[in-house]
């Protein structure tokens, strides 16, 4: 049985290395001054501009944060998240995630070994969910926990 739920269909992936582009160009940076400004190199900014599934595979949501404050745009633009009818905070995201391993400790454990991290663990210090995870697996976290990602997104650029 798959209990990694798929990411919903409204979250639409293509357009986002599009989208990338255009808003480093928007805040009038070359490559290479982005990848300077965020300490990393023009190779990872240039795949994030070529492949629409890199700012999901390869960073995090606090990762996304810093390169989406860079570029002077917010998480959910980057991120190409469909409005968002409530957002949720993460203290929220974390109780219901609590809930899923209280009511189906069996079902969160096969999750946890398909996602290859332990969540539970990560709940002792829930910054780390957005911290560590990938925007990929904290979406497949959300999913299990039946909440859109982006409600998480916008919810976390209002605590700012």
């Amino acid at each position: 049985m798959d209990t990694c739920r798929p990411v919903p269909p409204s979250h639409s992936r293509a357009g986002v290395a599009a989208g990338f582009r255009a808003a480093r160009e928007s805040a009038g940076l070359s490559p290479r001054e982005l990848a300077s400004a965020l300490g990393t190199s023009t190779a990872a900014i240039l795949a994030l501009e070529s492949d629409d599934n890199e700012l999901f595979a390869a960073y995090s949501l606090t990762e996304v944060r810093l390169i989406a404050a860079e570029l002077g745009t917010s998480p959910a633009a980057l991120l190409k998240c469909p409005q968002a009818e409530a957002s949720i905070q993460l203290a929220e995201l974390i109780s219901l995630i609590r809930i899923q391993l209280m009511n189906n400790p069996e079902q969160f454990r096969a999750f946890e070994s398909e996602l290859g991290r332990r969540i539970s663990a990560l709940l002792e210090s829930p910054r780390t969910l957005v911290d560590d995870l990938t925007v990929d697996a904290l979406q497949r976290v959300c999913a299990f926990s039946e909440v859109d990602c982006c409600r998480l997104v916008v919810g976390l650029e209002e605590e700012q």
